[in-house]
């Protein structure tokens, strides 16, 4: 496997490599490892073919791209991924073997998340990239080589607009919900655009547009609409900053009652649910305590001490907590319980007991299972 190009994008920003691989029409896979993960970006006579990060496979990710957006179901991606192993198909070849997707829509995802992907690549200032010179397949058949001067001049016109609009939506775990009708909005919409604009692609546009728009409902955060409409990072973030401006939506102040009752978005609604379970759990643990100490004379004859077992059941369900926040914000089980930490959902000490000893996670199909540690 030949090696053309290796460096970092301290000494070679991202678009002088783009540049280089169009320039001698090469074909291969640039990878570029930064502190966020590890992309992939792959070429075809110097013309981007797709994108995505990397997985645990050359498709993991759009795999849960697919979860993410509502096409697949957790059960059936794991059936897919099964299937693969034995048939060794790529996941894509395996999801069109199945019919779980259509090949249009399978198209449709494959080059969304290439223009997420590469739009996050762009944004990329640190970190190493190597790119290597192969036959590079498809992902699926239909997809259209992208000139990297075109990757390029779209990406740097987002980074501008990205400016603009940015500070409209808070973070992707804000909620919205609706202050206005869909077609306020696109009436405004209508008189600010360009005149010459293809017909179809305004037909495209407002279906996009309308699909987000249905998805604010004052309970699914920003990051969730927006896979579920599939309008990419960008577009959506867009659409969502300019239904703000036309007042036909409007941030939630508070958290939604029924996701508030379901323990399930993000860090203050967790923080609020251990601060109620440790007023529920401090008599119980209280009473442990007193027992223990009555009954310390005994205490050689069991494993586990009554106060060690109210310490494990609170332990185990901080980290539930932790666990339906992430999963509600991202669409998906985390990987391992130092996610939950990544996030923010966690402290740092959160997942170790005084004896050193870690938390047991495992996930299945339909949920996860979570064990306190061993004594």
């Amino acid at each position: 496997m030949a090696e053309a190009l290796r460096g970092n994008l301290a000494d070679f920003e991202m678009s002088d490599v783009f540049q280089l691989i169009s320039q001698q029409r090469k074909t291969g896979v640039l990878e570029v490892e930064t502190e966020s993960g590890r992309l992939r970006v792959d070429f075809e006579g110097g013309a981007v073919l797709s994108a995505a990060p990397l997985g645990a496979h050359e498709h993991a990710f759009l795999g849960e791209f697919l979860l993410r957006c509502g096409l697949l179901k957790s059960s059936q991606l794991a059936a897919l991924e099964e299937q693969r192993r034995k048939t060794l198909h790529t996941l894509p070849q395996q999801i069109l073997a199945e019919g779980s997707v259509e090949s249009a829509v399978l198209v449709e995802l494959v080059e969304l998340l290439t223009e997420d992907t590469l739009f996050t690549l762009l944004q990329e200032k640190r970190g190493s990239f190597v790119f290597r010179a192969q036959v590079v397949a498809p992902a699926v058949e239909g997809l259209t080589p992208l000139p990297a001067e075109h990757v390029l001049m779209d990406g740097l016109r987002k980074l501008d607009e990205w400016q603009t609009f940015a500070e409209q939506v808070p973070s992707e775990h804000s909620v919205f919900r609706r202050t206005g009708s869909f077609e306020e909005y696109w009436d405004d919409a209508q008189g600010e655009g360009d005149e010459k604009a293809n017909e179809k692609a305004v037909e495209l546009c407002r279906q996009r547009a309308e699909r987000l728009f249905q998805r604010i409902d004052g309970r699914l955060p920003v990051r969730r609409a927006i896979d579920l409409a599939r309008t990419g990072n960008f577009e959506g973030m867009r659409l969502l900053a300019a239904f703000r401006r036309a007042g036909v939506i409007a941030p939630l102040e508070r958290t939604p009652r029924r996701a508030r009752a379901a323990g399930l978005v993000g860090g203050r609604v967790f923080q609020e649910r251990v601060r109620r379970t440790a007023l529920v759990l401090f008599p119980v643990l209280w009473f442990a305590l007193v027992a223990g100490l009555a009954l310390f004379s005994t205490r050689a004859a069991f494993e586990i001490s009554a106060l060690e077992e109210a310490r494990d059941v609170f332990g185990v369900l901080r980290v539930r907590n932790a666990i339906d926040a992430y999963r509600f914000s991202e669409g998906e089980w985390p990987r391992d319980l130092v996610a939950l930490q990544r996030r923010g959902l966690l402290p740092a000490d959160a997942l170790t007991a005084e004896n050193g000893r870690a938390y047991y996670y495992e996930r299945f199909d339909d949920g996860v299972r979570v064990l306190a540690p061993a004594h």
